[in-house]
């Protein structure tokens, strides 16, 4: 009779050193990654249009992502010194495809194209050729990466097999076909630097 009596208790006692952390079903809740929970989820990619010049300037169609935090800008922009930085902390990518219509200059970019940031280090693959110049995408100097894609969206520097500076401009692709190719100076007039020598943007 005394053992049969100590059965509940012992029930009780065991119910009461099960793993408080598992689900009803007495799975184990998975453990969430520290950066999965921190991390700015990334937003939807944006369509945009990629001003690449050398002598001359030559537009391709691309896509643009961004989570960088512009609440952490100062600190990034001294934290990013040397080649091959990124503006803004967080990860971005920049995808560019062929060549926008209409073609002035003759232009192409390898299936691989791309730029991306990541812990404030830019990194880039593949090749863009406008006329005779080779721009070499592995060498990325600097990527201006701002989360915001409302007009233009940012731009970068690299160099090409001759070692020169190549400048890129990123747009919002509505924006560059209502604004920038549409407006009196043509799309010049949404390049910082102003005209460069060469032929026109193609």
């Amino acid at each position: 009779m005394k053992a049969s009596a100590s059965l509940p208790l012992l029930f009780v006692l065991f119910a009461g050193c099960t793993d408080a952390s598992k689900a009803p079903t007495g799975l184990a809740q998975p453990d969430v990654p520290a950066f999965v929970k921190e991390e700015n989820p990334p937003p939807p990619p944006v369509d945009v249009a990629v001003v690449v010049c050398t002598s001359g300037c030559a537009v391709f169609d691309g896509t643009y992502m961004s989570n960088g935090d512009a609440l952490a800008l100062t600190t990034a922009v001294a934290a990013a010194q040397g080649d091959g930085t990124c503006v803004y902390p967080g990860h971005a990518s920049l995808k560019i495809d062929k060549q926008l219509e209409p073609v002035v200059v003759a232009a192409a970019t390898s299936s691989n194209a791309q730029i991306k940031c990541r812990d404030q280090r830019a990194s880039g693959n593949g090749t863009i050729e406008i006329g005779a110049v080779a721009v070499d995408l592995d060498n990325v100097l600097v990527f201006n990466n701002p989360p915001d894609c409302t007009a233009q969206c940012g731009n970068f520097t690299a160099t090409d097999d001759d070692g020169g500076v190549v400048n890129g401009f990123i747009f919002e692709r509505e924006y560059y076909e209502e604004v920038c190719e549409n407006s009196e100076g043509g799309p010049y007039v949404c390049i910082p630097e102003g005209r460069p020598e060469g032929p026109p943007i193609g």
